[in-house]
């Protein structure tokens, strides 16, 4: 998948609308295999199955297959991670909070799988399997103004 395919979807989220117009988003495109490892590790799907799930959400999944194995963060030739901005500091070092920023995020993240179509391409729907990922977004928090990785 070309970069300027990587960076179309880029523009079509930052056009998303947003409360008060904050954007309180961060992308990143990653194809770096060894970054796209630890951010699939960093989204927890692995400790989310083995510690977390409820037994009844496990045997509610088991009919479709899914479970803790998501290779797609790591074989997708890109890899979007989504950061949410919950607060952004101002030029005076003060702390604005952001509004309705899951709802602002979730479009943002619509918009830039939405330009994969238009760009010609298609984009699985629903779990990605093997060479059909094209790309995988993963939010995050950005807490404190740090990054996971």
């Amino acid at each position: 998948m070309p970069r300027a395919l990587i960076e179309e979807c880029l523009r079509a989220a930052g056009s998303a609308p947003s409360g008060a117009n904050q954007q309180p988003w961060h992308f990143e495109a990653v194809s770096d295999p060894a970054v796209k490892q630890r951010i699939g590790v960093a989204a927890g799907e692995r400790e989310f199955y083995a510690h977390r799930a409820p037994p009844e959400w496990l045997e509610v999944l088991q009919p479709l297959g899914t479970n803790a194995s998501k290779p797609f963060p790591e074989t997708a030739p890109w890899l979007i991670a989504v950061f949410i901005r919950r607060f952004e500091r101002l030029p005076d070092a003060t702390k604005r909070k952001h509004y309705y920023m899951d709802e602002s995020v979730s479009l943002a993240t619509r918009r830039s799988r939405k330009a994969i179509p238009s760009a010609g391409r298609r984009l699985p729907g629903g779990r990605p399997k093997g060479d059909a990922s094209l790309f995988c977004c993963i939010p995050f928090s950005l807490e404190k103004g740090k990054r996971p990785l």
